[in-house]
């Protein structure tokens, strides 16, 4: 009587092979990729796709103990990474930093509904949770440390996600990105990349799919969100607009400066005058306690590139030769004088209308001039040519 009725539910189970399914963490599955029945996986040709017979399939588990067809559920094959492969070809996830992970670490084959609707790309938890069960300093590097910080990528109106700089299948662990060189933490992720006009002109952008087998450069990843590529929340700068390399000066990020003569001196850690640097030299990618992701504060950052002893300390190196009686005696930030990414209409980034700042100010041949929120009209020359 018992082998009698447990013929039945296996002949009711073959029969109606997508009732479980359907029902399959809340009713998830029928929803996902794997449960679409038009484009879900079709390892068999003779049962249609999205049948929950694509992988579980007792017909082709002769070679297994009856045991070992219980501890994988019925599937096709031993429930590891290469039954996932029979359908999904990754061959770059190998060289990944993820290689010695399983598919099912982060994905769940039948999908998963939570209160906000069934959850994007079969992923197990909504990101960045799904990362956070590794990417706690447990496995791999503290990602929720970082997110615990003051200032986090996104907001609440406006969320990034993982998935939008890293693509998990291709990601490399590397060093810190290099200006010289694509990061393999960006590979495989889409990208924007510019075609630039004239100073202060919005460029035209060109989204470059993820699958493409060119390199990132980083802002390219960034000018994703931080551009006018995208619907910009109010107040948030055009990065892409204010580093273009025709403008009067810019923080060189998409192309070498344009202030080539710029003593050697006024740099330190390895930059100079022909560098490129990266958003990450600057910027935290995660989290941060200082307001803009800064990865210092205000007063300390701008001195990982610049000299300190030139611009706050009187050596040699600046052009201006009152920047120390600014910086180390009237304690004046060099964000009151200077843009942070670019100025489309003043030379070395400087910035007029801030409190305190300069007025307005007025380049010259030999030096130039400024009204500032501090003292009336003052004259300079500068100390070597431009």
């Amino acid at each position: 009587m018992q082998k009698t009725a447990r013929c039945a539910a296996l002949i009711f189970f073959c029969l109606l092979p997508s009732a479980f399914c359907i029902y399959a963490k809340n009713g998830a599955y029928k929803f996902t990729l794997h449960g679409d029945a038009d484009k879900g996986p079709q390892r068999r040709t003779d049962v249609p796709r999205g049948s929950c017979l694509q992988c579980h399939d007792q017909q082709a588990d002769g070679y297994r103990s009856a045991i070992q067809r219980k501890a994988d559920a019925g599937l096709f094959a031993p429930n590891d990474n290469n039954l996932c492969f029979a359908c999904h070809s990754i061959p770059v996830w190998t060289q990944s930093a993820h290689a010695q992970d399983k598919c099912i670490d982060c994905h769940d084959p039948h999908g998963v509904r939570d209160r906000d609707g069934v959850i994007e790309h079969m992923l197990s938890e909504r990101e960045p949770q799904v990362c956070l069960r590794c990417h706690d300093g447990s496995r791999a590097a503290d990602i929720r440390t970082e997110l615990t910080k003051s200032y986090v990528h996104g907001t609440r109106n406006r969320q990034a996600a993982c998935s939008d700089c890293h693509n998990v299948h291709q990601v490399i662990k590397d060093p810190a990105p290099s200006s010289a060189d694509a990061s393999n933490r960006l590979a495989g992720v889409s990208r924007v990349q510019v075609a630039n006009g004239g100073a202060g002109v919005i460029p035209g952008y060109r989204l470059v799919a993820a699958d493409d087998p060119g390199d990132p450069k980083e802002f390219e990843v960034c000018f994703k969100c931080h551009s006018s590529y995208a619907k910009q929340p109010f107040g948030q700068p055009d990065l892409a607009r204010l580093t273009n390399p025709a403008n009067a000066s810019f923080h060189p990020i998409q192309a070498a400066g344009r202030n080539a003569r710029i003593s050697p001196e006024a740099f330190v850690n390895g930059f100079g005058p022909d560098s490129i640097i990266t958003c990450s030299d600057c910027h935290d990618q995660h989290g941060s306690f200082y307001r803009y992701l800064l990865k210092k504060s205000q007063d300390d950052l701008c001195f990982d590139c610049h000299t300190r002893e030139v611009y706050a300390g009187g050596s040699t190196g600046s052009r201006f030769n009152t920047h120390a009686l600014h910086v180390a005696i009237a304690k004046v930030q060099c964000f009151a004088c200077h843009e942070t990414h670019g100025s489309p209409r003043n030379a070395a980034l400087i910035a007029t209308g801030r409190m305190p700042g300069m007025n307005s100010y007025t380049q010259t041949p030999s030096g130039g001039n400024c009204i500032s929120s501090c003292h009336s009209l003052q004259t300079y020359t500068v100390s070597y040519p431009r």
